[in-house]
C-alpha cells in the first residue's frame, strides 16, 4: 500500500454528526477495490457491532451506525490491511 493510498483512505473516512443523538453516518473514501472491515467498538475495545466485512469498489461509501446508548465509541474502519479509527460520542 502506497502513502497516497493511505492517505487518501484517511482523508475521506468521516463520522457525522458527531457527537450524535444516535443517528450517525460513516463515510470513506476508497482509491480501489478492497477488504473492508467497519465495526464499532467501546472504550475498552470490545465489539459492540460488526457494521460490514466485505469487499467493495473504489469510490465513495456510507452506512449508518445502529443507534447506540449514550457513551464513548471507537468506530474502527481496516481497509487494505490498514487500521483507522475515529471516536464518536453519543449523547442522550
Amino acid at each position: 500500500v502506497g502513502v497516497d493510498e493511505v492517505e487518501e483512505i484517511e482523508l475521506g473516512f468521516a463520522l457525522y454528526p458527531n457527537p450524535s443523538a444516535g443517528n450517525t453516518t460513516v463515510q470513506f473514501l476508497l482509491n480501489r477495490g478492497q477488504d473492508v472491515q467497519l465495526n464499532v467498538l467501546d472504550v475498552t475495545g470490545r465489539l459492540v457491532t460488526n457494521i460490514l466485512n466485505e469487499n467493495l469498489n473504489a469510490g465513495l461509501h456510507e452506512f449508518k451506525i445502529p443507534e447506540q446508548p449514550a457513551g464513548i465509541y471507537f468506530v474502527d474502519l481496516v481497509a487494505g490491511g490498514k487500521r483507522h479509527v475515529r471516536k464518536l460520542v453519543i449523547s442522550e
